[in-house]
């Protein structure tokens, strides 16, 4: 049940990057985009070893 969550959680913040960009609003939409990208990733992280001390 993780793996399908984590898959979204990661692809959310892409294309809003992209419309950003678009928008012609580059600095902010990045760093909110890449503190999304690092709460993602640090809370996947988190899952994946939580996740793995069960199993082992």
């Amino acid at each position: 049940m993780a793996n399908p969550l984590s898959i979204s959680i990661i692809r959310v913040p892409v294309p809003n990057n992209q419309s950003w960009h678009l928008s012609g609003k580059k600095r902010k939409s990045s760093n909110q985009c890449n503190q999304l990208n690092a709460l993602s990733m640090m809370y996947l992280l988190h899952k994946n070893t939580a996740y793995r001390r069960l199993i082992v």
